[in-house]
């Protein structure tokens, strides 16, 4: 067995991401609003601390965000319009918002794993926070986590605008307050 692979196997079996997403395993959406809502920055934090445990390895980071577009509850078939599907994104990525008891709550999905697993990570931290926090949020979590070297630039065009569709949808109900 070549060296390399050997090391592969082993980070595998130490890192499953399974293992990894253990916190947030059998959260959905949903069940995430019950609980006592993690500021936006604490929610980043939690994800660079889940991402620095595969330490840089490429190979199991893309792995783990299709893990994480799994956990995606599904969207309705109602809500995969043309009215909420995201301009700018090379795949097909639906946000459908809702505003409830003063938050913005997202319903999401896509027809790729890896983009699912991103738009994953947006409605994980801006799901149910109020309109303000979301419009004064910084997502320094792109960054620190490297996602650059992640996703290609077709990939990052529509992370950015998945971004903006979201800050669209919080200013949106912001004047409706």
């Amino acid at each position: 067995m070549h060296r390399s692979h050997r090391k592969l196997i082993i980070k595998i079996c130490e890192i499953n991401p399974k293992s990894v997403t253990k916190k947030i395993q059998n959260q959905s959406v949903k069940s995430v609003a019950k609980k006592k809502m993690k500021t936006i920055t604490d929610i980043q934090n939690e994800i660079i601390e889940n991402f620095e445990l595969f330490d840089g390895d490429m190979e199991s980071i893309l792995f783990y965000l299709m893990d994480l577009g799994k956990k995606l509850p599904a969207m309705p078939e109602a809500h995969k319009t043309e009215d909420f599907i995201v301009k700018g994104c090379q795949s097909k990525v639906w946000l459908f918002p809702t505003f409830v008891d003063g938050k913005v709550c997202l319903e999401a999905d896509s027809n790729t794993e890896i983009t699912k697993g991103l738009v994953y990570l947006l409605v994980t931290i801006w799901s149910n926070q109020t309109p303000n926090d979301i419009l004064n949020s910084e997502l320094f979590f792109i960054e620190k986590i490297g996602m650059s070297r992640m996703i290609g630039s077709q990939r990052s065009n529509g992370f950015v605008s998945m971004i903006k569709q979201i800050k669209l949808y919080a200013l949106a109900y912001k004047t409706k307050l």
